[in-house]
């Protein structure tokens, strides 16, 4: 045990905890470079993603030290965020010792305190070490008075690193062995071994993640899990390097994995004491306690013949989540559905993510709750998480709602707005203290208020400095009201909050508005959507803006407008004004001016009317077709003559073909452009089937291209499977995602003639009326409305797209035909 030291990594979001932890694998030879990758303890796609733990992972690493021995290095990488607080406190009391791992460039988060605080108070000794400081605007002395003055422990010797170089690291693991004590416990006493976490395995059952204190624990074991009192025969222990690899047995002092043909998750709760049941201890180890859900909310499936298989969904996730609980329950306005509970925010967020992700789930999500406890006025009290369920006004008591103890941590800059947040959701100021160049306020906030809106909020008061922490603190009393939406007179439960009184008609009035404009967005499709094409109004320029809502006059309307007006005045001038003006005098400038402009503005009012007409696109629903930010001029007299505003045609010229790019008239709301390809020509019978177009039976021929990239603002704006289709005469590239299903089902209902169509997830099949055209994006994936694009009528017909004329971003891009 003299050779053992366990420790943990403590660090805020994007501190540079995972780097660090791979050049410790690295360097002990954990894995071999060609198994290396970065973020190796990362395992689940949105932990990379979001620069986060969410899971637990252990690595026992052997390190050979400066002073000729090998030490065994038990590394044990825990969540950070405060809605898995209990599993790091736990984690930590595994642990003798913790890194304390600071941004140098970024300085001391509340996020960090809070964990610092919780090792401290369990014994565990810390090293702090400053990363990054391979950057040029790392600060190490600003930042180890901030560990000083802040979190009160002495930084001056602090470790100053770069994990991305490895610049320093061999020098934490010296440290961890100097600076951390050995394990303590007594190797021939009774088994205690403490559960740091688990998770389900497919083929061995629930794996249990367990530090050893006392005793010893082999296969054939017959342990006894404290808690519940079940017990199970040990059929394998072992560590993770980090790959799994069995041993004889996990002696006092390591960490290491277990498994006991366990069924169910919540047999093995984190924090539980594993004892042999031969020989069991005497008393359990400390800080065991259930966990409770803090946050409530309903997931609907948007198809409501997707219950079932949300259902399943959640019964898989929960078989690797026993935090996350779920029952079913139903809304007349969402059909059937689950309210669930999570332990945060984050939580909430992780866990819809994975439906979407890995099951294939659309849901709707209602707004966030959290659980009351009611008095009723016969003395009981009830635990209420959803609104609907509050007992009749006349029968209660009091309502008391959940009040946590929250840290904020903030540049003394922005300690104004953040005050005045604060005081808007009813928090009562603890303390305020300056720290240097910080300030850490606390605030005792009602935590119905937390769960909506408050950290988008402090980030946006705090430009994204400001950070929080916060710990539940009691149940408190307050003038709370339910608040009920009614839809057509009626009560929508699924949409009911329980708010204090002073804000809920403001709260009301918010959710009303959001519930409009979601019912405007709906009826409008997607073309509010970030990579929609379509979906927006022409403004003066002819161009396309970003107003869907309206509020400009449409720009033929204004040239005709004018046209009209300074027509009127040369007409007069040449018929009678002239006539009547003396010889030698001046033309009045209200007749001059209107005459110079007549022919200019009849001259504009012709080309773009009958000839061409100029837009801009905004977004990447056409992708790679059409790029954002691309100018394309459009032949208005392609598919025949067009009478101005009205847009009634006067004259047939050729009728629209397979492939080409057209513009046209949204046909619920004929304000608004889109630009789609043609797919269908009237009569024709369209199938979309696990995303493979067939045309009247038969399937379009495709060319795999490999991958597509498209960087927008810096950003990978789509990674896709590039497909080369063969319409007509045309060869063009369209983009898939395999992760995202075939079909955006929510908007079915939006399009003319739909009963034409037969629809569901995997695709839809529709024959193409008399008089209308079947159009799809090329981005197919990405823009929702090309999963379920409908038909668009010959009347509402713009033109055809041919030639890009400018892109202020790509000039190799100007001139290039469209097709």
């Amino acid at each position: 045990m003299q050779r053992i030291r366990n420790f943990s990594i403590i660090a805020h979001i994007d501190h540079g905890k995972s780097t660090l932890a791979d050049r410790f694998i690295q360097l002990c030879g954990g894995l071999a470079e060609r198994e290396m990758e970065e973020q190796v303890l990362d395992s689940m796609d949105l932990e990379r993603e979001r620069g986060i733990t969410i899971k637990a992972q252990t690595a026992a690493l052997q390190y050979r030290a400066r002073d000729g021995n090998q030490y065994l290095l038990n590394l044990i990488d825990t969540p950070g965020h405060v809605d898995f607080s209990y599993e790091v406190s736990r984690s930590l009391a595994a642990c003798e010792g913790a890194l304390l791992v600071v941004d140098a460039s970024q300085g001391v988060e509340a996020q960090t305190v809070a964990n610092c605080y919780a090792a401290t108070e369990q014994g565990v000794d810390v090293i702090p070490v400053l990363n990054k400081m391979d950057l040029p605007q790392a600060e190490p002395e600003r930042v180890v008075s901030e560990i000083e003055d802040i979190i009160g422990i002495p930084a001056r010797d602090a470790l100053r690193v770069s994990a991305k170089t490895g610049e320093g690291v061999p020098e934490i693991l010296e440290a961890v062995i100097h600076r951390i004590a050995p394990p303590s416990g007594r190797p021939d006493g009774p088994l205690k071994a403490l559960i740091i976490d688990s998770w389900f395995d497919n083929y061995v059952g629930v794996v249990m993640l367990v530090r050893v204190v006392d005793g010893a624990l082999k296969p054939k074991d017959r342990i006894l899990l404290m808690s519940t009192g079940a017990s199970y025969q040990c059929e394998q222990v072992g560590v993770f390097t980090p790959k799994a690899r069995e041993k004889d047995a996990l002696a006092a002092g390591e960490v290491g994995f277990v498994t006991a043909g366990i069924k169910e998750l919540k047999a093995a709760r984190v924090g539980d004491t594993v004892t042999l049941e031969r020989r069991p201890a005497r008393e359990p180890l400390p800080g065991f306690k259930e966990i409770k859900p803090q946050v409530f909310a309903g997931l609907y499936p948007v198809d409501p013949g997707d219950f079932e298989a949300l259902r399943d969904a959640l019964e898989k996730l929960h078989l690797n989540d026993a935090s996350l609980r779920y029952e079913p329950e139903s809304s007349q306005a969402l059909g059937f559905g689950f309210r669930c509970g999570f332990l945060g925010l984050l939580h909430l967020d992780i866990v819809q993510e994975r439906l979407e992700r890995e099951y294939g789930m659309n849901l709707v999500t209602t707004a966030p709750t959290v659980v009351y406890q009611v008095l009723r006025r016969d003395g009981a009290v009830l635990e209420i998480e959803n609104p609907s369920r509050l007992p009749d006004p006349g029968a209660v008591a009091e309502i008391r709602e959940p009040v946590i103890k929250a840290s904020i941590l903030t540049p003394h800059d922005y300690v104004g707005p953040v005050l005045t947040l604060c005081n808007q959701k009813r928090g009562v100021q603890r303390n305020m203290q300056y720290l240097g160049r910080q300030v850490m306020l606390t605030y005792e906030l009602p935590l119905n208020e937390v769960v909506m809106d408050f950290f988008d909020r402090l980030k946006s008061a705090s430009r994204g400095y400001a950070s929080l922490d916060y710990e539940f603190l009691e149940y408190r009393a307050g003038d709370l009201v339910r608040l009920d939406i009614l839809i057509n007179g009626e009560r929508v439960d699924a949409l009911s909050l329980i708010v204090h009184r002073e804000n809920a008609q403001h709260r009301g009035r918010e959710r009303r508005r959001h519930h409009t404009q979601e019912e405007a967005a709906r009826e409008t499709e997607g073309g509010q959507e970030a990579h929609e094409a379509g979906g927006q109004r022409r403004d003066s320029a002819g161009g396309i803006s970003s107003d869907p809502a309206g509020g400009k006059m449409n720009f033929a309307l204004i040239l005709f407008l004018l046209l009209v007006a300074t027509g009127a005045v040369w007409a007069l001038d040449r018929y009678w004004l002239r006539r009547r003006r003396p010889a030698g005098r001046a033309e009045p400038w209200w007749v001059e001016y209107p005459k110079s402009f007549f022919p200019v503005i009849l001259v504009v009012f012709l080309l773009r009317s009958f000839l061409v007409e100029p837009f801009k696109i905004p977004s990447g629903s056409m992708l790679p077709t059409l790029l954002v930010g691309d100018f394309i001029l459009v032949n208005k007299f392609t598919y025949g003559i067009r009478l101005p505003i009205v847009n009634v045609k006067v004259a047939d010229m050729n009728a629209p073909q397979r492939g080409e790019v057209m513009v046209f008239r949204y046909p619920e709301n004929p304000a608004l452009d889109y630009i789609k390809r043609v797919v269908g020509l009237p009569g024709d019978r369209i199938s979309y089937r696990n995303k493979r177009l067939s045309i009247n039976g038969e399937e379009i021929r495709i060319k795999t291209d490999g991958e597509y990239h498209y960087i927008e603002s810096g950003h990978n704006f789509v990674a896709a499977q590039r497909l080369t289709e063969t319409l007509g005469e045309h060869q063009h590239a369209v983009l898939l995602q395999a992760e995202i299903p075939g079909v955006h089902l929510s908007g079915v209902r939006l399009f003319p003639f739909r009963e034409n169509c037969a629809y569901n997830e995997a695709g839809f099949s529709c024959t193409v009326p008399p008089g209308h055209y079947f159009l799809m994006g090329d981005n197919r994936d990405s823009s929702s409305d090309s999963r379920y694009w409908g038909f668009v009528p010959e009347s509402h017909i713009v033109g055809k797209a041919f030639l890009i004329w400018w892109n202020f971003d790509d000039f190799k891009r100007i001139g290039q035909l469209i097709n």
